[in-house]
């Protein structure tokens, strides 16, 4: 089914997947590739869709962990490892030093 979905979707929600079962929408903004993703539209859609829920301003939750699973296997297999670095490395250069110890394992974990 999440095939199907619109391509930005789709990519929305590979990041997400990565970032782990609740996720910050600052932390998924670094690792949005430039221009890809409107990151409001993004969140509205995947709310709206029932893939997540906001827990509180900001911060999100899959609404189940299949869903979660599923959008990571939306990542072809052989291109996760590149897909993690990618994400890892966009959200270390996006990150200033006094923000870097906030979320040094996210960044870290994806690289």
């Amino acid at each position: 089914r999440m095939t199907r979905l619109p391509h930005q979707l789709q990519l929305g929600l590979k990041l997400s997947a990565c970032l782990g079962s609740k996720f910050d929408s600052y932390l998924l903004e670094k690792g949005i590739p430039r221009n890809d993703i409107d990151l409001d539209e993004f969140l509205s859609s995947a709310v709206e869709g029932g893939y997540l829920r906001e827990i509180s301003p900001g911060r999100f939750m899959w609404t189940h962990d299949q869903i979660q699973q599923a959008a990571y296997e939306l990542i072809p297999e052989n291109r996760r490892e590149s897909f993690h670095l990618l994400l890892g490395s966009r959200m270390f250069l996006r990150t200033s030093p006094t923000e870097i110890d906030a979320d040094l394992f996210t960044i870290v974990g994806n690289m």
